[in-house]
């Protein structure tokens, strides 16, 4: 009895913490026990995510969500499409993958290199996707099907990424080595900077997307000895109208012109910390997109 009750004071003080300091203990005392992942719920249902994940998981045990104005554009996309094929490449633990898949019209395909996090993304895609439309590929994208050097952020799971001087090594595969998927076609792209190579070797398929979400990170591109050049004159050859979603809002359709001037003007300022989201689409397919 004195236990429960010790235990019911020891609740009671911990929910007046504000959350930094609430997190902090949380994480500090999941690591001296040793606790490699754990459980959240919020918007899109319950997910693993791993303890040292300083970005990605911690954000959706804060706030319950996760990249919502993409979630939602890709969900008007196939709600107004009537189904079609997702492809989310650097899936991480499936936090978009996951949502999308409740459609059961969409067949969504989920690139994850990383095998801690792909564990994470196959118990969330078992736990959450009951309709049996997800195909999980262990796997990096890139501009050619090899063998590749891969670094781990130890505080950052959305951070691991590409490197020469990786101290474990990942298969890679082509995206236009596969087959197109049936209906319209949508792509996600974040991968720490490596879409330059991912675009190279994905000419077919980006010619076939109804839409393209990507992070555009210079700073990351360069950080792989990678040109964000190839990004940007795909971006104009095969898309007509795109926007920029920014941490003060998602921006609106322009010209893709317009926007590949914006991305130069983003490169030149070559920050660590300038990065944005990009959504581009075919002129004939915006009025799906209602958000």
């Amino acid at each position: 009895m004195l236990q429960r009750g010790f235990r019911r004071l020891i609740r009671s003080g911990l929910k007046r913490l504000p959350f930094p300091i609430l997190y902090e203990a949380f994480y500090q005392a999941g690591r001296v026990l040793g606790v490699k992942s754990y459980e959240v719920s919020g918007q899109y249902g319950d997910f693993f995510g791993p303890l040292y994940d300083q970005t990605v998981i911690k954000h959706y045990l804060e706030a319950g969500t996760w990249s919502p104005d993409i979630v939602q554009l890709l969900r008007d996309f196939f709600d107004h499409c009537g189904g079609g094929s997702f492809y989310d490449i650097g899936a991480n633990i499936g936090l978009v993958t996951v949502p999308i898949a409740q459609d059961a019209r969409v067949s969504c395909v989920a690139f994850e290199p990383d095998p801690h996090n792909f564990r994470l993304l196959s118990a969330n895609v078992a736990t959450s996707c009951r309709h049996g439309n997800v195909e999980l590929v262990n796997a990096a994208v890139y501009r050619e099907a090899t063998e590749l050097r891969f670094d781990r952020n130890e505080y950052n799971s959305g951070d691991h990424r590409l490197s020469a001087a990786g101290s474990r090594s990942v298969m890679a595969i082509r995206l236009d080595d596969r087959p197109l998927p049936p209906g319209p076609l949508a792509l996600k792209i974040d991968t720490q900077g490596a879409e330059p190579a991912i675009f190279e070797g994905a000419a077919k398929t980006l010619a076939a997307a109804g839409l393209l979400v990507f992070e555009f990170w210079p700073w990351g591109m360069a950080r792989m000895g990678l040109s964000p050049d190839l990004v940007l004159s795909r971006l104009v050859e095969m898309f007509s109208v795109a926007r920029i979603l920014r941490d003060d809002g998602p921006g609106v359709w322009q010209n893709v012109e317009t926007i590949r001037y914006e991305l130069a003007a983003l490169v030149l300022d070559g920050s660590e910390h300038t990065v944005v989201d990009v959504v581009a689409t075919k002129k004939e397919a915006i009025w799906a997109l209602t958000t």
